[in-house]
């Protein structure tokens, strides 16, 4: 952080965090990021920003299999 904040580090590109639930942010947490945010050499990409039309269609029908299992389960035979 010190180093962000007197430019001895040029900046910094954070995608993935330890907790990535904010509502679960603990105070020192919400602190941290609070600061971070306020920084113009820092920058924030979700954890899902390299996701494609193609990634996010597939999850899709995988979860609509897996719904469509619950809801109308196979009769056997």
């Amino acid at each position: 952080m010190r180093g962000l904040e007197s430019g001895k580090i040029g900046g910094a590109c954070l995608d993935v965090f330890e907790n990535e639930k904010p509502g679960t942010f603990t105070p020192a947490e919400r602190k941290l990021y609070q600061r971070l945010h306020q920084l113009e050499n820092v920058v924030f990409s979700p954890h899902v920003a390299g996701w494609t039309t193609e990634s996010k269609r597939l999850l899709a029908e995988v979860l609509l299999e897996k719904i469509a299992g619950v809801l109308y389960p196979p009769k056997l035979a």
